[in-house]
């Protein structure tokens, strides 16, 4: 009977034993945490994180690591005919659409719920499900509604385009592509005026047709410029639309970009079309040397499609379009110069001048263009230089120059730049004035380094 007793008393402590051992860091294990649960109905996610002390963290990581788990069971179908021309039209590889199509199916997960966590003292589990079903029709009201809005702009642009308001019939196109954008390898087909259309295609189609048959026409005649001169008057851009019959038909509401391809200048990088189809080029100065400088004049993409809302594949459709473009070739010459010159070494007139030769090379370099005749000029530079003698030390000759340099505006009378320079050294071992034309020499030289680019800068307007 003792060792019965004993033989019991010995079995319950194992059991109690067990138990405490079973539940000292928290419930006993779940079936989902031993094993991951296989369903056909639902998409399962599960994530095991490690705890921090005194942190939650673990909590919020656990339940973004389960989500991307749960996101990676669902399948996105891809139709292989469809995807061959979204990828030739947006000019990508077929692998790079297919994974922005996945990722922007999986992106806004919706309709999924949590069914348990468990932990113990190291560990946090966390387990969340999606129903199929659930997840389907989702996806079936979501796009049907983007389908919705995208036929709306769709026909929006349609009655513009009948209207002949091609600006805004763009701009409606381009926004009908917005809307539809996760679903870029989807036909897509539904019903429009009684006909079934695929509205991806149908919307890209209107969109490439519209684009093609827009023109840009250039300024005609010379568009003589001078550099660095204000230019009042603006370049026009006619923008027209080119009919089946041949007749061509002025595009209002149309925004270009302006930019140089050759040269450089200040301008105003936009200009929209007018209810006459023409859109200002404003010019404002021409500031590169270029004989022959080219501005390009051309839609701007950017201005009817959002930027920022678009998705990668759409931007890259809509930017591979032939959009049109013309040139404004511009003839360009420099500001022509007259240059008066005093050089007095000592009170007498130099015999070899060297400050005026020295502007006159500057001048050429930086694309002016010379005159003897004072009233063909469109700047006079007045130059009065004379040296001064200076002492004599050790045998040698020192002797100093001094000048004033100003530049007359010939087209309004104004003084646009005015300098001068004191004490430019000249040393000589014979004689006062040789002294005198060394100083001119090293006065020559700061007027070539220090003068003549603020000049220039100043005339040009950089």
């Amino acid at each position: 009977m003792k060792l019965k007793t004993l033989f019991i008393t010995t079995i319950l402590s194992l059991v109690v034993l067990n138990c405490a051992q079973s539940t000292l860091g928290g419930e006993k294990k779940p079936k989902w945490v031993k094993k991951r649960p296989v369903t056909r109905l639902f998409y399962i996610g599960i994530a095991a994180v490690e705890k921090q002390v005194g942190s939650q963290d673990h909590i919020q990581a656990a339940k973004s690591q389960a989500l991307n788990d749960l996101v990676s069971e669902i399948e996105v179908k891809i139709s292989g005919e469809f995807i061959n021309q979204v990828s030739e039209r947006a000019g990508m590889v077929e692998d790079e659409v297919k994974s922005i199509v996945r990722a922007q199916t999986k992106t806004a997960i919706e309709g999924y719920e949590l069914v348990d966590t468990w932990d113990d003292k190291k560990t946090y589990w966390v387990y969340y499900r999606l129903s199929k079903g659930l997840w389907e029709e989702i996806q079936r009201e979501k796009r049907e509604k983007a389908m919705r809005l995208s036929l709306s702009m769709y026909s929006t642009g349609m009655s513009k385009l009948a209207a002949r308001d091609y600006g805004s019939a763009l701009t409606f196109f381009s926004r009908a592509l917005q809307p539809i954008q996760p679903y870029p390898a989807e036909p897509l087909e539904t019903t429009y005026n009684g006909n079934k259309i695929y509205l991806q295609e149908s919307i890209t189609l209107a969109i490439q047709d519209l684009v093609s048959r827009i023109e840009l026409i250039p300024p005609a005649g010379n568009n003589d410029v001078k550099m660095g001169q204000t230019i009042r008057r603006p370049y026009t851009v006619k923008t027209v639309y080119n009919d089946d019959s041949g007749q061509q038909i002025p595009v209002s509401h149309l925004s270009l970009k302006f930019s140089f391809v050759k040269g450089a200048g200040k301008l105003i990088s936009t200009g929209r079309s007018n209810a006459q189809g023409v859109a200002l080029c404003r010019l404002s100065k021409v500031t590169a040397q270029d004989k022959i400088q080219i501005v390009k004049a051309e839609m701007d993409v950017d201005a009817f499609v959002q930027q920022d809302s678009v998705g990668t594949i759409t931007k890259n459709t809509i930017s591979n379009m032939p959009f049109p473009s013309a040139n404004i070739v511009l003839s360009v010459t420099g500001l022509t110069a007259f240059i008066e010159a005093k050089e007095l070494n000592l009170g007498r007139q130099i015999k070899l001048p060297q400050i005026e030769p020295a502007i006159k090379n500057s001048l050429l370099e930086n694309g002016f263009t010379l005159t003897d005749n004072l009233s063909k000029a469109e700047v006079m530079i007045k130059v009065d230089a004379q040296s001064r003698q200076g002492g004599r030390s050790h045998g040698i000759s020192v002797s100093y120059v001094d000048l004033n340099l100003s530049a007359i505006d010939m087209r309004s009378g104004e003084e646009v730049y005015k300098n001068s320079l004191n004490g430019a050294k000249g040393f000589d071992l014979s004689s006062f004035d040789k002294a005198g034309i060394n100083a001119f020499q090293e006065a020559a030289k700061k007027i070539t380094r220090e003068m003549m680019p603020q000049f220039v800068a100043k005339m040009q307007g950089k």
